[in-house]
């Protein structure tokens, strides 16, 4: 293959390798910069594609994942993960990547990559899907049958509903006339620049047409077109405010009303069992004491059926993701520690809404030797009862500091020290609607950082069970159903860059339930409007 190749290795969160092929032009650049996803087969024309562009002026990525077929219980190697840590490396590398990447895959791979653009909401220029089949349909019969089929079911119920959350340019290439599912997928897709087109890939010079279609989608690309700045009212318009608005409504199907009512009847019926679904129904399925059951993840009960009852109840997928989300809040909580000591910066850390805030109490000792102080609040007199209690049987009122505080409050926020070094909201700014409101909040801890401090940051950008949550399950704060809007990994990334900060890691769940991310505080105006 013409070119220069260089081979690198990735690292992953399991501390496996992968290898990335990086081909650069022989003569001069463009300054496109490709990313080629695949599974190995079609290697032809993956082949093929990959010379056209490098002789396009283009260098290119080939990140072949053949060898990496996920199980559902696989955290660490989602197919979605490994490609974010591609995406990441090439970023830490050159920060000029951002923005300037496009990714492209064919084959059921697309779908796969789709799913980390909807989940990740990467700063990449554009998403290029070739299908050579009708994306959902043959991705389906593909999918039911691999090692990941629990994931795969999630993957593929979110496209039958949700790509309007994909709001990257797209063009999407069909090697035949799309079906409904087909059609359906790209006429719902947000992006604000998206193409459709045929090409039939057994036909003579396929792989040239395609290539033609890549140089003038993205020849035709503008900074205008990956202008998310709408979505900083996407909780007053817009399609997840219209779906919240909707839920917010009482049921008016007759027959859906009964189906409700039923679901809300079996809720009760197996809280007199299961003692995680009682603490639920008492307190709040969104409250602290819930989690903190939840990640205890042991059943209860006084009888063989109210322990399977309850098995069954921690075992739901939401609340295995909620398990996974706190995984990766620990992992990003001990890098950034790791970031900022080597940095030869104290450990200052702050949660405006703590909870209970298990987490701190759960980290090694090592870990916290390298702590210097941690500033915990929470607006529930209860929470910072019982936490200071805790505190005091740990002897650790040296250290950790539990007050009561409003996030939300501009006088509380305006209180908070300005030495903090790194800051955590996990399970917080999703449980509230109002975008103006949480950006007031991220912008007090912003505030609060030193430069270069760092904010570890959760999401719920889609749930398998959303509107079971707005039909059955009541919350905390005043026992009314549990209606919660989503907010998209793109809407509340923007959010994050206009409160002053910019993204550097985010990990999910393997179902794509729950985001965790980190990022740094940048520098002022600069940082916010990026």
């Amino acid at each position: 293959m013409d070119g220069n190749m260089e081979l690198y290795h990735l690292r992953l969160d399991s501390g496996e390798t992968i290898a990335i092929n990086h081909y650069a032009p022989a003569n001069s650049f463009n300054e496109e910069t490709i990313v080629f996803v695949h599974e190995g087969n079609n290697k032809d024309f993956v082949d093929e594609i990959t010379l056209n562009l490098i002789n396009q002026g283009m260098q290119v990525y080939s990140l072949n994942l053949s060898q990496h077929q996920p199980s559902s219980q696989d955290i660490e190697n989602s197919t979605a993960t490994i490609i974010n840590a591609c995406y990441e490396e090439l970023v830490a590398r050159s920060p000029d990547n951002l923005n300037t990447m496009t990714f492209i895959s064919c084959d059921t791979m697309a779908l796969r990559l789709a799913a980390w653009v909807h989940d990740y909401a990467p700063q990449i220029k554009s998403l290029i899907l070739y299908c050579p089949t009708p994306v959902l349909p043959e991705a389906e019969k593909l999918y039911h049958t691999s090692p990941g089929k629990e994931i795969d079911d999630y993957t593929l119920k979110k496209f039958h509903t949700d790509s309007v959350a994909i709001y990257t340019p797209t063009l999407l290439v069909a090697s035949r006339q799309p079906n409904a599912a087909d059609s359906a997928f790209y006429e719902r897709l947000g992006s604000l620049k998206k193409k459709q087109v045929i090409i039939n890939k057994n036909a003579s010079g396929a792989s040239r047409l395609f290539t033609q279609e890549i140089i003038n989608f993205l020849g035709s690309a503008r900074a205008e077109d990956r202008d998310y700045s709408f979505l900083l009212q996407a909780d007053s318009t817009g399609y997840t405010w219209q779906e919240n608005y909707r839920l917010m409504q009482p049921e008016s199907h007759l027959l859906r009303r009964c189906y409700w009512q039923l679901n809300k009847a079996a809720l009760l019926i197996a809280g007199q069992f299961s003692v995680g679904i009682k603490i639920g129904l008492r307190q709040g399925f969104d409250s602290g004491a819930m989690l903190d059951y939840i990640y205890q993840n042991q059943p209860s009960g006084g009888s063989w059926l109210a322990q399977r009852i309850d098995r069954a109840y921690l075992n739901s997928v939401p609340w295995q993701g909620a398990r996974a989300r706190k995984k990766w809040v620990h992992e990003h909580i001990t890098t950034a520690i790791g970031l900022l000591t080597d940095a030869g910066k104290k450990v200052n850390l702050l949660d405006v809404a703590a909870g209970h805030g298990r987490y701190i109490f759960e980290l090694s000792d090592s870990l916290m030797a390298r702590i210097d102080h941690v500033l915990m609040r929470d607006y529930d007199s209860r929470n910072v009862e019982f936490v200071n209690q805790l505190i005091a049987e740990k002897s650790l009122g040296h250290k950790i500091t539990y007050e009561k505080g409003d996030a939300f409050a501009p006088d509380a926020l305006a209180t908070l020290p300005r030495d903090r070094t790194l800051a955590v909201a996990s399970g917080f700014y999703e449980l509230f609607d109002d975008n103006a409101m949480v950006l007031n909040s991220m912008k007090g801890v912003y505030d609060a950082l030193e430069p270069g401090g760092i904010l570890v940051y959760t999401g719920i950008p889609w749930h398998p069970r959303h509107e079971y949550m707005a039909r059955v399950m009541t919350r905390n704060r005043d026992g009314k159903l549990w209606v919660l809007r989503r907010r998209t990994q793109q809407e509340l990334d923007r959010l994050i860059r206009q409160a002053g900060f910019i993204k550097i890691k985010q990990r999910m769940d393997p179902w794509g339930i729950y985001s965790i991310s980190m990022a740094r505080k940048g520098e002022g105006e600069a940082a916010a409007s990026e």
